[in-house]
């Protein structure tokens, strides 16, 4: 993922990003990943986009999904890096499930089996 392309796609979160992020992160080692929203993508060594999804937890965060994905052993043998998009932690779920499909209907990756629809922003009252 080029920085250009990571911009856009943490342009899609709008006032719930909670800071850029923009640089690979390996996967494999214990991860700096403290968020507990955020959307991610995961890439191979090709560099191709395997898998989009998010996360929104109270305590785990991105660290925890990532490693409940990686005790597949498929996953773990083809996933190479994560980039993350971290959102606010005041960001409704929904939002962050709307986002994944935003998101996962940009990149199109090759392994997820469904990604939310692609709806325009939750409007807040």
């Amino acid at each position: 993922m080029t920085k250009h392309e990571y911009e856009v796609l943490a342009g899609y979160a709008g006032r719930h990003l909670l800071r850029s992020y923009p640089w690979p992160i390996r996967l494999g080692f214990p991860f700096p990943l403290p968020w507990g929203r955020a959307v991610y993508a995961v890439y191979d060594a090709e560099g191709n986009c395997r898998n989009v999804g998010s996360v929104a937890r109270a305590s785990g965060g991105l660290a925890c999904r990532l490693r409940e994905h990686l005790t597949d052993p498929v996953k773990r043998s083809t996933w190479a890096v994560v980039y993350a998009i971290p959102l606010e932690d005041s960001t409704p779920e929904a939002e962050v499930r709307r986002l994944e499909g935003v998101i996962g209907a940009h990149l199109r990756p090759r392994d997820n089996r469904w990604l939310p629809a692609a709806r325009p922003p939750i409007q807040s009252g």
